[in-house]
């Protein structure tokens, strides 16, 4: 009975769990549509909005849809976990990264930061592959679009005792 009663608990707390994530996923994907929705509307009822406002209603735009991609994504990297049988493999986090590192050398390019790699070669990790480059991509694209043009963004990897770091 112990043994039920406990099992009971822990289903009820993942049923919890399961709610509140929906409600907090539902929460944070409303913000940029409703950013995007009042743009496009203003946009729409300015019979007198020249190409620079419909630029700036563009930009805007695309910021919330690209911060709607990355939470979608996320969403479906946690589904991908709390699936049955979710397993880590082992995964080169130095090939990773110089990959990332060469998806973001043009963008880096066009605003004058110069990418200085300091990347451990050899390091393996057990982990998901694509979350990791997810991780590697965020830490550069906001580096690179925050830098100062004509800056640099430093990315590094290394290992301390059993734990690798990437910065």
């Amino acid at each position: 009975a112990d043994t039920f009663d406990d099992m009971l608990g822990r289903l009820e707390g993942a049923f919890d769990a399961q709610q509140r994530f929906v409600a907090d996923a539902s929460h944070e994907l409303r913000n940029p549509l409703a950013v995007i929705r009042t743009n496009i509307d203003v946009a729409l009822a300015d019979e007198k909005a020249d190409t620079d406002d419909l630029r700036q209603t563009a930009t805007v735009v695309k910021r919330a849809s690209d911060r709607m991609a990355r939470l979608v994504d996320d969403l479906l990297l946690i589904a991908r976990r709390e699936t049955p049988g979710q397993r880590d493999d082992l995964v080169d986090l130095s090939a990773v990264m110089s990959e990332e590192a060469d998806e973001f050398a043009a963008a880096a390019r066009r605003k004058d930061v110069a990418l200085d790699l300091s990347i451990r070669s050899g390091l393996v990790v057990s982990g998901d592959r694509d979350a990791l480059k997810r991780a590697v991509a965020n830490l550069l694209e906001n580096a690179v679009r925050y830098a100062r043009e004509g800056g640099h963004v430093g990315l590094r990897s290394g290992r301390e005792r059993s734990w690798a770091w990437i910065s």
